[in-house]
Order: C-alpha cells, then sequence, then structure tokens
C-alpha cells in the first residue's frame, strides 16, 4: 500500500482524512453507519467526496437540539470507554459543521459552542482510542494515525501529543519525542510526560536531566509511583544510592507487590554502599 493512502472503516471518517488532510486519497473500506446499501471501495478524490456528500446531505446537523442530542449520546459513550463509537457519532456534525464555522456562515454563537465542544470530544475520542490501540494490539503505526487526527481537530489536545511522544519514544526517535512530551507539557503540565521525559533522559544516559524531570512529575502528583521508580534508577546510575534507595521505598509503600522495585532495592542493598 502507498505510503499516501489509508484504509478507513467509516464513511464519515474517510470523508474527514481526505478532505481535511495531505493525503491526495485514500483507499477506503466502508459501510456507511446510515446508509448501510452503500459499501465500496474506492480511490477517494475531490470529486467523489462532493458525491458522498449529496448522499450524506440528511445528516447535515443544522439544529441545536439535534446535535445537542448527539453530544449527550457521545456523552454516555464515552462514559463506557467506547471511544471508536464516540468518533462515529460525532464525525458527521463536524464535518457539516465545520464548514460553516469556518467560513461563519452560521453567526449563532451558542451553535459555535457546541461546534466547539463536538471538536474537543472528538479530539478527546481519537486520542483515547489512539491510546487503546497502541496498549492493546500494540500497532503504533495505525495509533498514530487517530492521534494526528486528534491534533488536527484539537491543536490543544496534549494526551494526543503526549502520545504521539509515545510512538515516537518506542520508535528510539529520542529528539522528536522529548519535542512532542514538551508540547504537551506547555499544554497542561502532567506526572504523565514529565516521567516519560526522565525515562528518555535516563535511556539517552542524561541522569541529572532525567532526576529533574521526575521530580517535576512529583511536585504534581505525589503519588504517582512511575515517576519515584523512574528518579530511582537515575539516582542509582547517577551514584547517589540512599536516595535511589528511598525513592523505590516510597514505590513499595504504594505498590507493595512491584517486582521490578524489590529487585532494584535488593540490589542495591546488596552493593553495601553507604
Amino acid at each position: 500500500m502507498d505510503s499516501n493512502q489509508v484504509t478507513i472503516e467509516n464513511i464519515s471518517e474517510a470523508l474527514f482524512s481526505a478532505k481535511y488532510q495531505k493525503p491526495a486519497y485514500v483507499i477506503v473500506i466502508a459501510q456507511n453507519n446510515l446508509n448501510k446499501q452503500f459499501s465500496f471501495e474506492e480511490k477517494l478524490t475531490k470529486d467523489s467526496i462532493l458525491n458522498w456528500q449529496e448522499k450524506l446531505k440528511s445528516n447535515n446537523y443544522s439544529n441545536k437540539h439535534d446535535i445537542s442530542e448527539i453530544l449527550n449520546q457521545a456523552e454516555e459513550l464515552e462514559k463506557a470507554g467506547k471511544y471508536y463509537e464516540v468518533i462515529n457519532k460525532l464525525m458527521e456534525p463536524f464535518i457539516f459543521n465545520y464548514k460553516k464555522e469556518k467560513s461563519k456562515l452560521n453567526p449563532d454563537k451558542s451553535l459555535n459552542q457546541i461546534n466547539k465542544k463536538i471538536k474537543q470530544k472528538l479530539s478527546f475520542a481519537y486520542a483515547k482510542h489512539g491510546e487503546n490501540i497502541l496498549s492493546k494490539q500494540d500497532d503504533s503505526d495505525k495509533a498514530s494515525l487517530y492521534f494526528d487526527n486528534a491534533v488536527f481537530i484539537g491543536e490543544d489536545n496534549w494526551i494526543a501529543y503526549h502520545n504521539q511522544a509515545v510512538v515516537l519514544h518506542i520508535k528510539i526517535k529520542f529528539d522528536q519525542a522529548a519535542l512532542l512530551y514538551q508540547r504537551a507539557i506547555n499544554i497542561k503540565r502532567n506526572e504523565h510526560s514529565f516521567t516519560n521525559l526522565a525515562m528518555l533522559y535516563r535511556q539517552t544516559g542524561d541522569y541529572s536531566k532525567a532526576i529533574e524531570m521526575a521530580t517535576e512529575a512529583i511536585k504534581i502528583n505525589q503519588d504517582f509511583t512511575s515517576a519515584y521508580q523512574n528518579r530511582g534508577v537515575a539516582f542509582s546510575w547517577y551514584g547517589n544510592v540512599n536516595a535511589a534507595k528511598s525513592d523505590f521505598k516510597k514505590v513499595l509503600s504504594i505498590e507493595p507487590g512491584n517486582k521490578a522495585v524489590q529487585r532494584y532495592l535488593t540490589e542495591l542493598k546488596n552493593l553495601d554502599i553507604h
């Protein structure tokens, strides 16, 4: 498959990807949820996008009540952790209202606020669904598509930038990953991005920077065991064994069954360095 082609399972998602993102076309294997008879496989071009928009005119959500009802349904799906279903629920109203908001054809401020809420929820759902793919399927390339969509829709989505960084981190692209972790932190100071930066710096041998980043994570969440664990490892490599022991003991006070930390602590005790 060409690098500019993406397999997509939902017509509304296909329309979004083809119209608003970089690929000139996408290979679509789609079945529209509302128009079951339209099942096809084709290259999606500008002309075919317009044709599909005509077919989907019945989904042109312009009524505030209709959109509010869709948002309520999306919130219930979100509570249940069904993020891909949230994407399917919100994608079509996003496409049709995105154009209105950009061109300012509709001066109704309350509708624009609803559109903003749609974008926020849709961006969050993309980020969380990609996160699920990354954790359960270990498919970083597929997950990246969802993180990219999340960032495209919501530029202030720190979770999406954090997870983009995670993908690059896994691929050992440390410089790029560090920039995206920092971007997530600039949007929202959070223990997850600081801790992953600590791990990254530890992996590259910058133990002083790793300790600094883990300490920032602990300032945000004093019970975040991953930060203590990463800082403890960095302290041990930095030569500060007592500080390392202290961090490992803190982890075990919260997670007494953490076998990795039990092993670290045993190894340090066996060194008998004071």
